[in-house]
């Protein structure tokens, strides 16, 4: 063998050992590049946000009208080629109306020989929605938008405070009155509405999101039970309420991406920027 096919055959191994070494080491991308695998990525997000009741108004035993919403959204999102899945729990807690349910507990328990004392600031609906996700996202010059839709499984509760009865004649008829939702109510909870996005960071997105959920739940039967200086149990009966709890929402949060690896891995990409560029 002479020297210049020595020299040519070294040349050749030392070549293809660097680019196997490139391969093993990976190919840094370019500004503007398409992902290889762009499409397979896992985030966990969390949104708060406030709503508006769009509540009908129903015959109740007690007035429950409803003010306003605090509203919790945790969610695990795949994001897939053209569309995005996910699933998660919304917390929504609706705020009654305080004056209208103190003047409806007033109108039901007077007595000419009782004042009545209310204890029931705060008291609220509550919703909690485990559902899943179907979202379309498309990708603008700064920010993704991605319409949406969700179907939930809506559990309800009620939770009112106690109502005091102090007599004006004797403080031995003085009572307590406690109010018991033990059944959550269970129903259809939807909801349509578009998310946004924003990428601050390499693993961190800026979201916000607007929506409606819809939701007709049946009547929450109570407990109410009466108890007299907390010794005689006078009376037990059940009470009903209803409200709608159709709820327009507006709400922000973030997406964190864990394992933000656009490539499944390097040797991945540079076979296939390889093979492309042939």
């Amino acid at each position: 063998m002479n020297t210049n096919k020595i020299i040519m055959l070294l040349f050749g191994c030392m070549l293809t050992c660097t680019t196997l070494h490139s391969f093993g080491k990976g190919t840094k991308r370019m500004k503007g590049e398409k992902p290889l695998i762009r499409h397979y990525l896992l985030k966990a997000g969390i949104q708060y946000g406030i709503g508006k009741p769009m509540n009908a108004r129903y015959k109740n035993d007690l007035n429950t009208p409803l003010s306003y919403s605090n509203n919790f959204n945790f969610y695990l999102k795949l994001r897939l080629k053209k569309i995005s899945v996910s699933g998660g729990i919304r917390v929504t807690s609706f705020a009654i109306k305080t004056t209208d349910l103190q003047q409806s507990t007033e109108d039901s328990y007077h007595k000419s020989d009782f004042d009545i004392t209310s204890t029931m600031k705060g008291s609220t609906l509550n919703v909690v929605t485990p559902y899943v996700y179907v979202g379309y996202p498309m990708q603008y010059k700064h920010i993704e938008v991605e319409p949406f839709v969700r179907m939930g499984a809506g559990f309800l509760n009620y939770s009112l405070f106690n109502v005091n009865l102090r007599s004006t004649q004797s403080n031995v008829l003085d009572q307590s009155i406690f109010f018991d939702d033990a059944a959550s109510q269970t129903f259809f909870n939807p909801s349509i509405g578009v998310h946004l996005s924003k990428k601050l960071f390499n693993f961190i997105t800026l979201t916000g999101s607007l929506a409606y959920d819809a939701g007709n739940p049946d009547k929450s039967e109570l407990l109410e039970t009466t108890i007299q200086q907390n010794f005689s149990v006078i009376r037990k009966r059940n009470i009903y309420l209803q409200n709608s709890v159709n709820n327009a929402n507006v709400m922000i949060g973030v997406e964190l991406t864990p394992f933000n690896r656009i490539y499944s891995n390097e040797k991945k990409h540079a076979r296939y920027y390889k093979k492309h560029s042939v």
